[in-house]
């Protein structure tokens, strides 16, 4: 059976797992934590019997946080271009997103996401129009609080 909380299938189908690459690329510190927080809000509400795996998915992003914050190892160093061949999305609007995101391009990741998920829908409805269920969303400002 395989390990859905520390080495789940989806992300170790090449020699990165993905948690590698996020490591590697120095993005990791706020990564953990907002997962962290989001099993620990989902915990039972997205499936009901999976509420004990939501919290260990929390539990092991709050002590790989910690890990990497008292550790002075230097992390493997992964490209963006060996990662997305690694994974197979050179050829793939996913690899394009990828680099954008790591680029600083989030507003253009965010224009080739929007156009990935109207192709799915299509890909889905067996159409080639550009009619989709999904509706595009501005993001609302967020006013953060000290802790």
């Amino acid at each position: 059976m395989p390990d859905m909380v520390n080495h789940p299938p989806h992300y170790t189908d090449g020699k990165y797992e993905v948690i590698d690459f996020i490591e590697s690329s120095g993005i990791w510190r706020n990564f953990y934590i907002a997962n962290a927080i989001k099993y620990i809000c989902r915990a039972g509400k997205k499936d009901p019997t999976k509420k004990k795996e939501d919290l260990d998915k929390a539990a092991w992003y709050l002590k790989r946080y910690l890990t990497f914050m008292h550790s002075d190892e230097a992390l493997d160093d992964i490209s963006i271009d060996e990662f997305i061949a690694d994974k197979k999305l050179d050829n793939d609007a996913r690899g394009k997103i990828i680099r954008c995101i790591m680029s600083g391009h989030v507003e253009t990741a965010v224009h080739f996401l929007n156009q990935e998920v109207k192709q799915n829908d299509n890909d889905r409805m067996g159409k080639t129009g550009s009619r989709t269920s999904v509706q595009e969303r501005k993001p609302q400002p967020v006013q953060q609080k000290r802790v």
